[in-house]
């Protein structure tokens, strides 16, 4: 394997043991260590939430619906200034 594969394949594995560890540390924090935080919320109840954010609320349709408003809105702005204004 060449140098670059290898320090990709290192990266990519630091990367992924930063996020188990820190999400390790949230779940063992928040859950057991201080239940009476009222900044983040307890895991138990993001666990129990993101079923209900899919089926109940339609979350990804509704992402995708307003992500491409907002695309469309930035499409369009873009091409109406460069249309009326063409010296900027």
């Amino acid at each position: 394997m060449s140098k670059r594969k290898l320090i990709n394949k290192s990266n990519s594995s630091i990367v992924l043991s930063f996020i188990s560890i820190i999400t390790f540390v949230y779940i063992v924090l928040f859950e057991f260590i201080l239940p009476a935080n009222k900044f983040l919320p307890k895991p138990s109840t993001l666990i129990e939430a993101v079923p209900a954010l899919i089926n109940d609320y339609n979350f990804i349709t509704s992402f995708i619906y307003t992500i491409s408003i907002v695309y469309s809105v930035f499409l369009i702005s873009y091409f109406l200034i460069k249309w009326f204004f063409p010296l900027l």
